[in-house]
């Protein structure tokens, strides 16, 4: 073998390689989040439509006025 070619692959084999962390991509998280923050409004907005059409003698099973189920069901599905 030429000594160039031994000299070569001997620094080649001798360099130290650099491991660079890996991280994962943000979007699946991203995407559960949002995906996450969608199903809560839309079984917040269900829950509530479901309250407002109960009658008086289930909400007094329950304990609420019908004052209370009125406030709770006005609310935008955003809100807690």
């Amino acid at each position: 073998m030429n000594p160039s070619h031994q000299r070569s692959a001997t620094l080649t084999m001798t360099t130290p390689r650099i491991a660079l962390p890996q991280r994962a991509p943000a979007t699946p998280t991203l995407f559960a989040g949002l995906l996450a923050l969608l199903s809560a409004w839309l079984h917040r907005s269900r829950s509530r439509h479901d309250l407002a059409s109960l009658d008086e003698h289930m909400l007094r099973d329950i304990g609420l006025t019908r004052f209370q189920v009125e406030i709770e069901s006005t609310k935008p599905f955003w809100r807690i």
